[in-house]
């Protein structure tokens, strides 16, 4: 995330854009306890960051808040990307297991008819 799609939420948030620079304190920006639960809701729920109240009570400027909600949006992208792919390589391995398992039983199938037919 950077300074300026922060500066888009808290706009949207009513913040006035001119309070919001990087070395300003999230109190002189409206992040006080209400806006920091405001900002913990939207960033979770829109942006699909997980961030807590807490944390966010935990850094001092907006550029604090930045680099807190990039990390906390890149070890959610990264866990996002390791589910995704621990589905896909199950998704692959049922494929696999059924496809070998197919021809198996067709040959047993056929193998019985034949004989039978004998």
């Amino acid at each position: 995330m950077t300074v300026e799609e922060l500066k888009a939420v808290l706009v949207s948030m009513g913040v006035d854009e001119a309070l919001i620079t990087p070395e300003a304190v999230r109190e002189e920006v409206g992040l006080d306890s209400l806006g920091i639960a405001e900002l913990a809701l939207v960033m979770n729920q829109e942006r699909g960051v997980p961030v807590t109240e807490e944390q966010l009570h935990g850094v001092v400027t907006v550029a604090e808040v930045v680099a807190l909600l990039d990390r906390l949006a890149a070890r959610a992208n990264g866990a996002a990307a390791q589910a995704a792919s621990v589905q896909a390589a199950s998704v692959q391995g049922t494929s696999a297991q059924g496809a070998s398992a197919v021809p198996a039983q067709g040959t047993r199938a056929r193998t019985a008819g034949a004989g039978g037919a004998a």
